[in-house]
């Protein structure tokens, strides 16, 4: 069973009954009617006999990105609530610093660096959470899409003297086409405000990824 820091984040699951519909797997009554269930159930032990057999499935380069990230969130996540020892980083100054301590003032420094490494993990974890491209966080949160997707339909206009139809976003539902532009031009630029915010945590986590990966063991 996952302990409660692992599962932090409910909504990632790189294991069993991750290709089936919805983010989780479970018996209900929308999974077993969905069309696709036998055959997403066929496919699932299918996987699940890859990872027994060679530690991965063919599903991990679908999106190898963002399962990269998922495995490293789940890593850092469980490292930092079961880790044994603390690394000595170099310019904290290594074992010296040891020295002239008592035992009881080496302890006390041990567990003060132990919580340190831990929230560390769990910041790296957090910023590599923020940089997939599909999560819960309320930052993601565009609050003009709802009412973008309401302002239009779309329509196939057959191109003259070809077989080729040209689609068209036509505003819809009693919104203008002032109305329509305007909804997009305000969408669009969230999404561009979460995609620049997804891109720095994602720098941010890496370089960061970059400078403990000597020292992640556990």
């Amino acid at each position: 069973m996952k302990s409660k820091l692992v599962n932090k984040y409910k909504n990632i699951n790189i294991g069993f009954g991750s290709g089936f519909p919805g983010s989780r797997f479970k018996i209900s009554f929308r999974l077993i009617f969905h069309r696709f269930w036998w055959r997403d159930l066929r496919y699932e032990l299918i996987y699940a006999w890859q990872r027994a057999v060679r530690g991965y499935d063919n599903s991990l380069t679908w999106s190898l990105d963002e399962n990269i990230k998922k495995y490293i969130i789940i890593g850092l996540l469980s490292l930092a609530e079961s880790h044994m020892g603390v690394p000595n980083f170099d310019y904290r100054g290594g074992y010296e610093v040891y020295a002239n301590l008592s035992s009881e003032e080496a302890d006390a420094l041990t567990e003060s660096r132990s919580k340190e490494w831990k929230l560390l993990l769990i910041d790296l974890a957090d910023k590599f959470y923020e940089s997939l491209k599909h999560e819960d966080s309320q930052y993601e949160l565009n609050q003009h899409e709802d009412d973008w997707h309401n302002s239009f339909t779309t329509e196939f206009i057959k191109e003259a003297d070809s077989n080729y139809s040209t689609m068209k976003f036509v505003p819809a539902n009693g919104y203008t086409q002032e109305q329509y532009e305007s909804l997009s031009e305000l969408y669009r630029n969230r999404e561009d405000e979460i995609y620049e915010y997804k891109k720095e945590n994602e720098k941010t986590a890496m370089a960061k990824l970059t400078e403990i990966l000597p020292y992640l063991w556990d």
